[in-house]
């Protein structure tokens, strides 16, 4: 295989992931465009105990959630960091039924 040849594929790939790219944003739901701008603490957290400790947990298990604005932008955010998210002192994360969040203190070791 030729330089070129190699320089050309790489380039070629490039402009196919940008253009995916570019499609995905464009389907992103709406509800999580605006990413950042919510207030956790205004989601009715409820304090439970865990394999690791205490933690707190929205909404209660086999309880629905109401979806409030700050619960729905919480979610979507941590949705998009792979279920985990480290933000303001606190680590969050989504439960395997993927409508439970939980919180607990960040603690330094």
């Amino acid at each position: 295989m030729s330089i070129d040849f190699l320089v050309k594929l790489r380039d070629h790939s490039q402009a196919i992931a940008d253009a995916a790219n570019e499609e995905l944003e464009r389907k992103r739901p709406t509800e999580t465009k605006d990413v950042g701008l919510y207030d956790p603490e205004k989601i009715g957290w409820k304090t439970a105990t865990g394999a690791k400790g205490e933690f707190q947990a929205y909404p209660e298990r086999n309880i629905e959630p109401e979806k409030t604005p700050d619960y729905i932008s919480l979610l979507g955010d941590i949705k998009q960091h792979s279920g985990k998210l480290y933000k303001n002192g606190q680590f969050y994360w989504v439960f395997p039924n993927k409508i439970t969040i939980g919180r607990k203190p960040i603690t330094k070791s």
